[in-house]
């Protein structure tokens, strides 16, 4: 099978033979109502089976896929809309096609629309996506799309200002889809994967296309809240996601493991003890002696593989990528036996950077470099990537600065290659900044520890040109489930609402934390928020990255007087936290 996804709460799946023939017969459709070779089509919808044969349809009749985020803001889609040049556009439904303004919808030749009311499907430029499908196409030659011809036009996450064009052709495409195959040779014919990070996010459009080359099976998930949900039926042996998803796993089993009575708790958590030390022992490359063995073979049958079963009972490994992941997660989850590797790559390259893999893996790191890419470490300690896989410049904007003379692109990424060919990623150079004291700050490292804390779900921190660090905190909460677009991805078990108090244990575990770091990387003040950052109020990316200038901005006067109270301690200023229910500026 091709695919599964769900049609009225049940799964229904679809061969590739008749994925190929209904995306060969929509191309032909969508020539027919002016898709010509060249053209740029953007695709604004949920993940789903409609992206997909969209998305081989447009790439059959010469278009070139323009992913869209459907929970970007309308000013963002406006402003990709015109700067990608649109010519067509697929749209799930009116809701969504009203993030696009009047004259940019009239100005296509054609909208095509997934949940299209005959009203609206019957006039003008908008046409129902059944229609196409239906209709029988006027016969016509689909080109011959060769290897250099650009497939897919994507755009960057927007952490720092406006996001940035990025031409792919069908060639490095291909590059990517056979590196990501040689790098899991596990993953073969009838290997189940789960689909559910958005489409318009390139590393999940591969990762399709590279079960699609080794006969895989993908399971279709439209609403990410309900990827928990769809694990029992899909029974993926790889999944896919980002720290943020772990994170919040984690987070539900603990809270599963706390409400368990106190015997029960001791047994699991001697089990999780046993496999974590076997984990260690094997990470360190040696043989747990046999009584070890034979106790975690019972502590694997008592516990862990029941821990296991809430990603459906056949997960061998699980990727993590976008942004960095705690370690204690990753020992956790290697603990239990589901090994969750750290994978490296760039809006920039196509071919993924680097990735921790089965017997190839060191916690900390975010793996082996791919044979396809070069890299080396500048004098600054910069990372520079060269390869078939990298970016020949921003659409309408080649910046021939961002290249070496000898052709290496400057990735941004403070780095290290460790004597094992490890690649440990430092900071980005855009993140790091000076206090007024001139000492550089690294803010990665420093956010880690505070998430360290129990009520901490996000921190951010900042201090450009001020004598010392502060913080923005959002608080983990109890109460009612949200969208995975608003509070960043969540399985079930993990909840998302509102605060109205300080959490007494707070400011006591917030000084263990900041003890733990240098003096000047220690924040003097935190301003906590009584919500979840979002993707809508801009402070997320479509992949659940920071964008701190937005985050910073939309608290800038709370930040100011946390900073007042701060200078009010002198020399020697104590621990501040200020509340903020605050509704950031749009």
């Amino acid at each position: 099978m091709a695919f599964f996804y769900q049609q009225d709460g049940a799964w229904i799946s679809i061969n590739w033979r008749d994925f190929h023939r209904r995306a060969e017969k929509l191309a032909r459709s969508l020539a027919g109502v002016g898709l010509v070779p060249g053209d740029h089509v953007g695709i604004l919808a949920p993940t789903g089976l409609a992206w997909e044969l969209l998305h081989h349809a447009v790439q059959i009749a010469g278009g070139v896929v323009v992913g869209l985020e459907p929970h970007d803001t309308g000013e963002r889609l406006q402003y990709i809309a015109d700067h990608a040049q649109l010519r067509l556009l697929a749209v799930q439904d009116e809701k969504l096609l009203g993030k696009l303004s009047p004259s940019q919808i009239s100005g296509l030749r054609a909208v095509a629309m997934v949940e299209c009311s005959n009203q609206r499907g019957s006039g003008g430029n908008i046409v129902a996506l059944s229609a196409l499908e239906e209709a029988e196409p006027v016969p016509r030659c689909m080109p011959d799309v060769v290897p250099n011809a650009a497939a897919t036009l994507i755009y960057t996450s927007g952490t720092t200002g406006q996001p940035k064009g990025i031409l792919y052709r069908h060639e490095q495409v291909v590059l990517a889809v056979r590196a990501i195959a040689r790098a899991y040779p596990s993953i073969t014919v009838g290997s189940r994967f789960v689909c559910w990070l958005p489409l318009s996010n390139l590393f999940q459009r591969i990762m399709n296309l590279a079960a699609m080359s080794v006969g895989g099976t993908t399971y279709l998930v439209g609403n990410p809240l309900t990827v928990m949900q769809a694990l029992p039926a899909a029974r993926p042996e790889v999944f896919i996601g980002v720290p943020r998803f772990y994170e919040k796993l984690h987070e539900g089993i603990l809270q599963q493991i706390a409400r368990m009575p106190p015997w029960m708790r001791s047994v699991v958590n001697s089990a999780l003890a046993v496999g974590d030390r076997v984990a260690r022992q094997r990470r360190a490359g040696s043989t747990p002696f046999v009584g070890t063995a034979l106790m975690h073979r019972l502590a694997d049958l008592l516990v862990l593989r029941k821990l296991r079963a809430v990603m459906g009972g056949r997960t061998r490994f699980m990727i993590t990528g976008s942004a960095p992941t705690p370690v204690r997660l990753l020992e956790f989850f290697d603990a239990i036996g589901l090994p969750l590797y750290e994978a490296y790559g760039l809006s920039e390259n196509v071919v993924p950077m680097a990735l921790n893999r089965p017997h190839e893996c060191k916690l900390g790191t975010v793996g082996k470099p791919l044979g396809e890419n070069s890299m080396r470490i500048a004098d600054d300690g910069e990372l520079l990537v060269k390869g078939k896989g990298v970016f020949e410049g921003y659409w309408k904007d080649p910046r021939p600065d961002l290249f070496t003379g000898d052709g290496f692109y400057r990735t941004g990424d403070y780095a290290t290659i460790d004597s094992g060919g490890f690649l440990q990623l430092i900071g980005r150079k855009s993140e790091i900044f000076k206090t007024s004291t001139g000492r550089r700050v690294s803010p990665i490292s420093i956010e880690a520890a505070l998430q360290e804390v129990a009520s901490i779900d996000r921190a951010v921190v900042v201090g450009s040109g001020r004598k010392c660090l502060a913080a923005i905190l959002s608080l983990r909460q109890d109460g009612p489930e949200e969208s995975t677009a608003k509070d960043g991805g969540m399985p079930a078990g993990a909840k998302s609402g509102s605060v109205s108090a300080i959490p007494p244990s707070l400011a006591p575990a917030l000084e263990r934390a900041v003890q733990r770091l240098s003096p000047h990387e220690r924040p003097a003040g935190f301003l906590l928020v009584e919500r979840a950052f979002s993707i809508e109020r801009g402070e997320l990316t479509s992949n659940l990255k920071l964008r701190r200038q937005a985050i910073e901005r939309n608290f800038a006067s709370d930040l100011e007087g946390l900073y007042r109270q701060i200078d009010a301690g002198c020399d020697n200023p104590p621990l501040v936290l200020a509340l903020t229910d605050r509704a950031p500026a749009h």
